[in-house]
């Protein structure tokens, strides 16, 4: 996964350049912009403070998505029809991922009889369904782009202690005690073994002041997606957001080798954990040692269909 990072100058660059083949439209130029969501808010409100003549003569009606039903609405009180019907829009959004969003909203548009629609998004991705008439930037499924911000975000695990890859020297060291029989019987040497045999699969451990605390083991398949063998933590280290942070690594080295998916077998009694970190019941189940398992997946590449997911 490449992440690019777009300053505010970059983005005024844009934007400029956007205006300016806006002005060349002569009396074509949408009056009315619709932006979309709080990015698209955003970039309406920089292109307006470059250019006061079409901040003067250019109504912005900003656009609410509604991600959970799919609906579009209108933030202000004013009729949509009374401000679209018959006039130019211009539809605004920051970025276009599969274009569900910009689609939905150019639909309700187009229903509402505006004599034209145009739209732009700062960045595009490559296999978005919708391709904007303006866009700045395009990039690949698997990228992610950052702008508008003072900061630039940082990936973040936890804020001690290391995250590192196991190694012949942590053999002799004790393994850690979870808890739990169907880890537990594992050893650093079964794990180290099937990286030697497997180049595919890798052990990483979250060590701190000299003690390995967890460990999660997992292996890179052929068809572009993760699978999980084990994730433990210590028993004294339990609730301290170990598993979380390691399981996020993962996630990120998958996204970056552009895996399509990430796969776990996950205990009956913590599925709800696991739920509330966005992965799904797939249907399979098994019962190993007394104790029954789901399997459960999660989408690396955000504009995957839910149909693609693979393990």
């Amino acid at each position: 996964m490449n992440t690019v990072f777009i300053s505010e100058e970059e983005v005024r660059g844009y934007l400029r350049d956007f205006i300016a083949r806006l002005s060349q439209l002569d009396k074509g130029v949408p009056r009315v912009w619709c932006p979309i969501g709080p990015s698209g808010l955003r970039l309406a409100q920089v292109a307006m403070q470059l250019d006061a003549d079409l901040a003067s003569q250019t109504q912005v009606v900003p656009i609410v998505f509604d991600r959970s039903n799919s609906t579009v609405s209108f933030s202000n009180d004013r009729c949509p029809e009374e401000v679209v019907k018959g006039r130019s829009i211009l539809l605004v959004d920051g970025s276009v991922h599969s274009a569900r969003t910009i689609s939905r909203a150019y639909a309700v548009l187009e229903s509402l009889g505006p004599s034209d629609i145009s739209s732009y998004s700062l960045v595009v991705r490559s296999g978005a369904s919708m391709v904007p008439n303006f866009f700045g930037l395009l990039v690949g499924d698997h990228d992610r782009v950052h702008f508008l911000k003072q900061e630039i975000p940082n990936n973040r695990l936890l804020p001690f202690g290391r995250v590192r890859t196991l190694a012949f020297e942590d053999l002799d060291k004790p393994m850690v005690q979870t808890g739990e029989h169907f880890i537990d019987k594992f050893t650093w040497s079964d794990l180290w073994y099937e990286m030697r045999a497997d180049r595919r699969r890798k052990t990483y451990l979250y060590e701190r002041t000299g003690e390995i605390q967890g460990f999660v083991s997992f292996r890179v398949g052929k068809a572009r997606g993760v699978l999980v063998d084990t994730l433990g933590v210590g028993r004294q280290h339990q609730r301290q957001g170990i598993a979380g942070a390691l399981l996020r690594w993962v996630e990120t080295l998958g996204r970056h080798r552009r895996c399509r998916s990430l796969s776990l077998w996950g205990v009956e009694q913590r599925r709800e954990w696991y739920e509330n970190r966005g992965f799904q019941a797939r249907g399979s189940q098994m019962v190993l040692d007394g104790v029954k398992f789901y399997m459960m997946r999660k989408k690396l590449l955000y504009s995957l269909p839910d149909d693609e997911l693979i393990c």
